[in-house]
């Protein structure tokens, strides 16, 4: 609108003229400092609030070299298991005086490159990675590492010199359930499994493959079916189940959904 004036930014400065002190020491008061006294830090916290003041903390922390964020890229956040896993590192993040900057990937490894740029830009102090099914290459993490920016891998993680990586034993987890419907009496078990880029999928379906060995059960790629396991495969999965001929007596599937 014509004739409105831009409202600028508080600064210490101002909140310093106001109270004929230094700007020294209104940064002092505002950080609590004890070498301001109690009466004068309460007024200039007081005199900050009434005047707008907004403290930029993310300034304040590149000066210290550190933003306290985390970057965290996950594919998807649409499931109990990764929303249980944010829960887990936002109250640990929270604990210790941090915040989570979360991104997802939605399976693209494009996306997952532009989310991790966009996360190096903004300064996090460090990264929580789930990788996407597409992703091949670490090429988008090249600048991180360079930085010596730490990273810490998690369920689909990817194995390197100086990686950091939190998984469980995916191939014991598939040789176990794989094994379970072997001892039900199963033995036409169709496993239903995710992008064999990625260590979780590849390593259930090792342990599959190996608990049918050692029960000695043909293999037949007529029984590994690979889907984005999301909310619709099971129709995908269904159609090739009756277009086998032949109804599966057992089903290893490697996630929830």
């Amino acid at each position: 609108m014509t004739g409105m004036k831009k409202k600028t930014e508080v600064t210490i400065y101002d909140i310093s003229k106001a109270l004929n002190i230094s700007a020294s020491t209104v940064s002092r008061g505002l950080n609590n400092n004890p070498q301001v006294r109690k009466e004068l830090r309460r007024k200039i916290l007081q005199t900050a609030r009434e005047m707008g003041y907004q403290h930029n903390k993310f300034a304040a922390n590149l000066r210290q070299k550190r933003t306290k964020t985390i970057g965290v890229v996950i594919p998807r956040i649409d499931s109990h298991f990764m929303s249980s896993v944010i829960s887990g590192m936002e109250k640990m993040a929270n604990n210790s005086g941090y915040h989570l900057l979360i991104s997802q990937s939605e399976e693209s490894a494009a996306l997952e490159g532009a989310n991790i740029e966009a996360l190096f830009n903004s300064r996090v102090d460090g990264f929580l990675v789930s990788l996407s099914y597409e992703t091949k290459t670490m090429d988008a993490f090249s600048n991180i590492f360079r930085k010596d920016i730490p990273v810490v891998f998690f369920d689909r993680v990817h194995f390197c010199g100086n990686c950091v990586s939190v998984v469980i034993d995916n191939y014991q987890a598939g040789y176990e359930a794989t094994m379970h419907l072997i001892e039900q009496g199963c033995r036409r078990i169709v496993h239903v499994g995710g992008s064999m880029n990625r260590n979780v999928y590849l390593d259930r379906y090792r342990g599959y493959r190996q608990a049918l060995t050692d029960r000695a059960i043909e293999y037949s790629d007529r029984n590994l079916i690979i889907t984005d396991l999301g909310d619709d495969s099971g129709i995908t999965i269904i159609r090739r189940l009756l277009s086998n001929g032949s109804m599966p007596d057992g089903i290893f599937t490697a996630n929830d959904n």
